[in-house]
């Protein structure tokens, strides 16, 4: 005993010394063994004592190491969230948001994901996502839902093709030819153009999409954050119908049963960002 008295150890405890006295006693009788060597001077621990001690001090402090991490996770400031994209890239209110969480929760594991519209839905649904942001409007059954600023369209085309040089593209313009999609901006209901051009749509993403483009294999429609960085031979310009830029909405998703504490941390972060992107300057 460290304190070498049960006075001065049942002050440090706060019980009383005949109440600690009482504990030791019924632990001594519960194991059939003696822990303490009591005499006038005080209490010293026997053979067996010392050993019982020293394996309790070391529960003592996995029992706080493991209460202290369950207060972390508790509050979101360690765990693992896993985030599924489809088709919307990290749009700028989703990176800002992602990156000031990652450097303000430095144990929690951050993971990106890309997938079917599909996939990333039956992730949600069992939970091996925590966040999803699809393309399209919004889709009650889901779970949780947040609308994010919307995406504007683009045209990406060879850099000799006849569009190239134009600053934007209307539908008109694309009359004649077959267009390709993917299969994410295909599932966001983008609707029928207003007039007569083909939408073919690619089963895959962004990267074997341009590809295509590139082979000389029709033209693209992609998202802006698709587009921020293009292969080389390829660029893009805005769509627009009316003389308006086109943009399709953007969703993230949560299941409200998802009990992850960073994860919905992460949910009210970027909860606030979208309002503050949303919100008139």
């Amino acid at each position: 005993m460290e304190h070498g008295s049960l006075r001065r150890a049942s002050q440090m405890i706060g019980l009383s010394p005949a109440a600690l006295s009482e504990r030791i006693r019924a632990l001594e009788e519960a194991l059939a063994v003696s822990l303490f060597q009591r005499s006038a001077a005080g209490v010293e621990p026997t053979h067996a004592g010392a050993a019982f001690l020293g394996e309790a001090a070391q529960a003592v402090e996995q029992l706080d190491l493991a209460a202290a991490k369950a207060l972390a996770a508790g509050k979101g400031e360690q765990g693992k969230i896993t985030v599924g994209l489809s088709g919307a890239g990290l749009i700028p209110v989703l990176g800002d948001t992602l990156a000031s969480f990652a450097a303000g929760h430095a144990k929690v594991g951050l993971q990106i994901v890309e997938g079917s519209r599909g996939e990333l839905v039956k992730g949600l649904r069992k939970r091996g996502i925590d966040l999803a942001v699809l393309l399209g409007p919004p889709v009650s059954n889901l779970g949780e839902t947040l609308a994010l600023p919307g995406e504007r369209l683009f045209v990406v085309s060879p850099s000799d093709h006849r569009l190239a040089h134009r600053y934007a593209i209307d539908w008109p313009d694309l009359r004649g030819g077959g267009v390709r999609v993917s299969d994410a901006l295909a599932g966001a209901r983008l609707g029928s153009p207003p007039c007569e051009v083909q939408l073919l749509v690619h089963r895959g993403g962004c990267q074997s999409l341009f590809a295509m483009v590139r082979l000389g294999l029709g033209l693209a429609l992609a998202t802006e954050s698709e587009v921020i960085v293009l292969p080389s031979g390829l660029v893009a310009a805005p769509l627009l119908e009316h003389g308006e830029a086109v943009t399709i909405p953007v969703c993230a998703y949560r299941d409200g049963g998802n009990d992850n504490p960073p994860a919905r941390r992460l949910w009210a972060s970027l909860r606030a960002a979208s309002a503050r992107w949303s919100r008139p300057i």
